[in-house]
């Protein structure tokens, strides 16, 4: 199990095994087309986003500012998102 925010992510919740766990921060989230973009502490690159990476129940939404933990994995010559989930309690 992963730490996260209010409990723990299990195994099965779509972590990809190559996927390397970070911390940052919403940038954006724009919610009518479910895109958005992660300010990382690292790395000066922002990484886009969809509403389908966000491990949430319900109604999978973020807000500008909010703390995170996603994965990523390298992809030809890019980055992508494997998965975001919130460490703020709501």
């Amino acid at each position: 199990m992963l730490p996260g925010g209010d409990g723990y992510l299990e195994e099965n919740e779509s972590v990809s095994k190559c996927s390397t766990i970070l911390c940052g921060r919403v940038l954006f989230f724009n919610e009518i087309n479910g895109t958005g973009y992660i300010e990382q502490e690292l790395f000066a690159e922002k990484l886009k986003f969809t509403y389908k990476n966000i491990i949430k129940e319900g109604y999978r939404s973020l807000y500008e500012g909010q703390n995170i933990i996603y994965g990523i994995e390298k992809v030809g010559t890019g980055t992508r998102v494997t998965f975001i989930k919130s460490t703020d309690m709501e």
